[in-house]
C-alpha cells in the first residue's frame, strides 16, 4: 500500500483530513529533529502507523480508530546516534512493516525489518536484511503493494550505493531475496547515493535519490516494471531539479 503523507517536525503533532473534515491537532511525543526522523502510513482501514526517534531510540506508535487514540509507544530500538532512520509501510493485508538502521551487536550499523500481523499490537523478531559485516547500512527505506515488500538503502559494501532488497510474500522471514545493488552513481566520494526514496504501485517499483558527491547535486529515477526482479531496471533517469527542491519521499 502507497504511504499517503510524510513530514518531519521536531514535536511529533498529527492532524488528520477525512471527507473534507480536519480534526484537532493531538502531540504524541517529543521527536528528534533531522531527516527521516519521522514517517507515517495509512492502512486500508484509513488508521495512522507512526514510527519515530527520539533521544533515547526508535519507537513506534499506532490508532486503531482514525487517530482519535493512540498506543502506548512501543521501543524498537535504543541505538542513539544522530542519523538513526526508520520507514514504515503497510501493505496490502494490512500488515505493517518497519525497517531502520541499527548496530545490534554488529561492528557497522546494519538495516533491519519488523512486522506486525495484528494492526501494531506485536511484532515479529527484528531480521537483519543487509548482513554487510565490515560494511556499514544506513537510510532505509520501505514501500509496499499487495503482498510485496520493497526496501532500498545506501550500502558501503557497493561503494556508497543503494542496495535493494524484496520480500514478496509479506514480509514473511524465510522470503526474503537476495539483496543487490540497484544504483551506480558514476562520482566519486562520500555518499555516491544519498536517502533513496522509494514507491511500489501498480505499475512497479521506483526509486528516485541524489548523486550526493556531484558538485550539481544530480538527482535520478529508476524503475522496475517486474517489480524490483533482479535485472529488470531500466536504465536511469537523469532529472535537471536540484537537490534543494528534492522531497525525501518519491510520490507517484
Amino acid at each position: 500500500m502507497r504511504k499517503v503523507l510524510h513530514f518531519i517536525i521536531p514535536v511529533l503533532i498529527i492532524s488528520f483530513s477525512f471527507i473534507g473534515a480536519v480534526a484537532a491537532e493531538v502531540q504524541l511525543n517529543q521527536c528528534r529533529e533531522g531527516k527521516n526522523m519521522f514517517d507515517l502510513a495509512i492502512d486500508l482501514d484509513y488508521n495512522p502507523h507512526i514510527v519515530y526517534t527520539t533521544n533515547s531510540g526508535t519507537y513506534y506508535i499506532g490508532s486503531l480508530d482514525g487517530g482519535t487514540t493512540w498506543s502506548t509507544p512501543y521501543l524498537i530500538d535504543d541505538y542513539d546516534q544522530n542519523n538513526n532512520i526508520a520507514s514504515i509501510a503497510v501493505d496490502g493485508s494490512n500488515r505493517v512493516h518497519i525497517v531502520w538502521e541499527e548496530k545490534r551487536g554488529t561492528v557497522q550499523t546494519e538495516i533491519y525489518h519488523i512486522r506486525s500481523l495484528d494492526h501494531g499490537l506485536t511484532w515479529s523478531s527484528p531480521q537483519i536484511l543487509s548482513n554487510s559485516v565490515a560494511y556499514w547500512s544506513a537510510y532505509p527505506n520501505v514501500a509496499c503493494y499487495n503482498e510485496g515488500v520493497h526496501v532500498v538503502w545506501v550500502d558501503d559494501e557497493y561503494n556508497q550505493n543503494g542496495a535493494y532488497i524484496r520480500n514478496t510474500n509479506g514480509g514473511d522471514p524465510s522470503s526474503w531475496e537476495s539483496r543487490y545493488q540497484v544504483t551506480n552513481v558514476p562520482s566519486s566520494g562520500y555518499l555516491k547515493t544519498e536517502k533513496p526514496a522509494i514507491v511500489a504501485d501498480i505499475d512497479g517499483v521506483h526509486i528516485g535519490y541524489i548523486d550526493d558527491y556531484s558538485s550539481h547535486d544530480i538527482v535520478y529515477y529508476i524503475k522496475s516494471s517486474s517489480w524490483g526482479a533482479s535485472g529488470s531496471w531500466a536504465s536511469p533517469i537523469t532529472l535537471t531539479v536540484s537537490r534543494q527542491n528534492l522531497l525525501d519521499r518519491l510520490v507517484v
